[in-house]
């Protein structure tokens, strides 16, 4: 009996031992990568927002005329728009599908805000960009939540 009582003792030091790190390793796991995901969430929102807010103010703003003035303005935002889509571009997974289309719509909105012929797709193009962020984000928030 005392042999009994000795080995189930002995077995459950081992599996404390195995068991217990690997527990400890993965709240530790948890406990890093949620915290930067949320940041990588907020950081990617913040982006998102300033190309479409900028497009937006562009697309309103702009004359539209061959003036040095017209012309500046639209080179300074241009520029601006393409630094945001680049870095959204190494934010964002081509391989999930979700992550493809918004930046398909990015694309549309940094390269073809200028082109008046563009003018009635606009809201759309807004519309749907605005919607693929939100299920992004959605869909990352639901995995902070679950500390994946």
């Amino acid at each position: 009996m005392n042999t009994w009582i000795s080995l189930v003792s002995a077995v459950t030091a081992l599996v404390a031992v195995i068991v217990g790190p690997l527990i400890s390793w993965h709240i530790a796991k948890r406990e890093v990568v949620s915290p930067m995901r949320q940041q990588w969430i907020n950081d990617l929102r913040a982006k998102i927002a300033e190309v479409m807010s900028t497009s937006h103010h562009f697309f309103i703003a702009w004359p539209g005329d061959e003036s040095p003035e017209s012309e500046q303005m639209e080179a300074e935002t241009h520029k601006k728009m393409l630094f945001l889509y680049r870095e959204i571009e190494l934010m964002l997974n081509p391989k999930e599908p979700d992550h493809a289309a918004l930046l398909e719509h990015l694309q549309k909105i940094t390269f073809g805000v200028n082109q008046r012929e563009t003018a009635v797709k606009y809201p759309n193009i807004m519309g749907e960009t605005t919607a693929l962020a939100q299920k992004i984000f959605k869909d990352e928030w639901t995995r902070v939540k679950k500390g994946k």
